[in-house]
């Protein structure tokens, strides 16, 4: 992100094994850093490393400094692996060239979305706002729970991401602590739904009380409706084999 301010942004890509980025935001209170869990994919290490050849990183000035601005410090840094050689740029208050700029934005854009950093293209009132509307959201879903099953997920939903959208910011707000506390209780509830329900299930298939064992796992997708939820396939796939008894 550009950071305005008394800001320093640092930007550490070791390109063979993963990417590492880390913000701090001064002025906002805000720090964050993060690696890739997993080592980048060839084809996308591969296009990092051309932007790197094609901004000629390895020769570029190592540092350009300007004197700041009374009460201000903008800092940008990148360090990178690049065919085998180390290098660090940084430029300290002044305007960054062209190149640099360049293959800054591009790093960044892949930590957005590669790494889940989107939330420093808001401002810290911009995340308390979302933050504020989600947990709201998440109170909601969750006193409705007994309106329609698929609020207690819709509500842990919810406070996961009230949770992601203070993450960065420090002190953490004491609506934080409300939304992982929720997200536990709400996760907790939910996770005890499914186990009963899956021991109604298991229960019903040894018994062979096929339609029971149906009933049971059609509530089950209710408490779990996202299709990417293993738990939502894994009933599914014994739903499907219940009904196919149920027709014989």
């Amino acid at each position: 992100m550009r950071q305005a301010g008394t800001a320093q942004l640092d930007i550490g890509a070791v390109l063979a094994l993963g990417l590492a980025v880390q913000i701090d935001d001064v002025a906002q209170g805000r720090r964050e850093r993060k690696v890739s869990p997993a080592p980048i994919p060839a084809a996308r290490r591969d296009d990092l490393a051309a932007a790197f050849r094609r901004a000629g990183f390895l020769s570029m000035e190592p540092l350009l400094e300007a004197t700041p601005r009374a009460g201000a410090w903008n800092a940008a840094r990148i360090s990178a692996l690049v065919d085998g050689r180390a290098a660090t740029v940084e430029v300290r208050n002044a305007p960054e060239p062209e190149a640099f700029l360049a293959l800054r934005e591009q790093l960044e854009t892949f930590g957005q979305n590669e790494l889940g950093l989107w939330g420093f293209a808001f401002s810290r009132e911009e995340l308390m706002a979302r933050a504020e509307e989600a947990v709201e959201q998440a109170r909601r879903l969750r006193d409705e729970r007994e309106v329609d099953r698929g609020n207690l997920a819709g509500a842990v939903g919810r406070y996961r991401a009230a949770k992601d959208y203070m993450e960065s910011l420090n002190p953490k707000p004491e609506l934080y602590d409300e939304a992982v506390r929720g997200l536990a209780e709400a996760e907790s509830e939910l996770t005890a739904v499914v186990e009963r329900l899956n021991w109604d299930v298991d229960h019903a298939t040894q018994t062979k009380e096929w339609a029971r064992a149906a009933q049971s796992l059609r509530e089950l997708l209710e408490y779990v409706p996202d299709r990417s939820d293993p738990r939502h396939a894994d009933a599914e796939r014994r739903l499907f084999d219940a009904e196919k008894r149920i027709a014989k």
